[in-house]
């Protein structure tokens, strides 16, 4: 059953309060919350880091150093951090993560049916068959563009890996063989 989109956006909220009261109260990380697309991802800058070079973010190379945690249709985590972090902490933040990126998949998303009605992904062919016909391999996201190659693990995928649209992956070879 469908949440408002009231409900879903007071839901929301209280996962970023709670994950950022949680860094507040156990880390010396702050919290940066990047869902203006899907997916959506948390970074944890140290507060250190923040105090040593001000506003710009960024170390003498001109890296930001963080941990960032990429919530879509799978997790990923990507840091940057030069010190070790507790393993226990590390799962920690990366589980108030996903649920921050849960709630907000189902805020943003599912309570407007948005991009859960299956699309065709837009196919595109760069040579031919023994017999003429164009042989598609590559194939785009009707929404984001997203490209996925055959031969490839996200090809077939049920959904872009980028945008969350549910993807329609049909017989394509037949409707061109009825266009001929």
């Amino acid at each position: 059953m469908a949440q408002t989109k009231q409900a879903a956006q007071a839901n929301y909220e209280a996962a970023v309060d709670a994950l950022k009261k949680y860094c507040e109260d156990h880390t010396d990380l702050d919290v940066y919350i990047l869902d203006e697309s899907y997916p959506l991802r948390v970074q944890f800058i140290p507060t250190a880091q923040l105090n040593l070079f001000g506003n710009e973010n960024i170390d003498e190379n001109g890296e930001i150093n963080d941990l960032t945690v990429t919530v879509g249709l799978s997790t990923s985590v990507k840091s940057t951090l030069k010190f070790k972090m507790d393993a226990k902490l590390l799962k920690k933040l990366i589980k108030l993560a996903e649920t921050v990126g849960t709630i907000y998949y189902q805020a943003f998303r599912e309570t407007e049916g948005l991009r859960q009605t299956p699309k065709r992904p837009d196919y595109e062919g760069d040579g031919y068959d023994e017999n003429g016909h164009l042989i598609y391999d590559t194939a785009y996201c009707p929404e984001c563009r997203h490209s996925f190659e055959e031969g490839v693990n996200d090809w077939g995928s049920a959904y872009c890996s980028d945008c969350g649209q549910r993807l329609d992956w049909s017989p394509y070879q037949e409707e061109v063989e009825d266009d001929e």
